[in-house]
């Protein structure tokens, strides 16, 4: 996998990030590396203080690997999201 921290996607990368990119290259996890690179393909540099949190990427990593590998979190994920839409939440 290509190294993170040379492609920044047009903004300087928060520490977190790079935290994560370097835990992720120690413990050779290309799944969660993998998974960190389709986040940071989705965000830009609105979404800078949210990549500032350590804990909000590891979040999104492991909730993102949960709901991939098990079919009904995912469906329960939804019906969740739903449910609060609704107003039954």
């Amino acid at each position: 996998m290509e190294d993170l921290r040379d492609n920044n996607y047009g903004y300087e990368l928060p520490e977190a990030v790079i935290e994560h990119i370097e835990e992720c290259e120690e413990d050779n996890d290309e799944e969660r590396l993998e998974t960190l690179d389709m986040i940071l393909d989705l965000c830009d540099h609105t979404d800078l203080k949210m990549l500032s949190d350590y804990s909000a990427i590891e979040d999104m990593l492991n909730d993102y690997i949960n709901l991939q590998n098990d079919t009904g979190a995912l469906l329960e994920f939804i019906l969740e999201r739903k449910q609060k839409e609704c107003g039954v939440l």
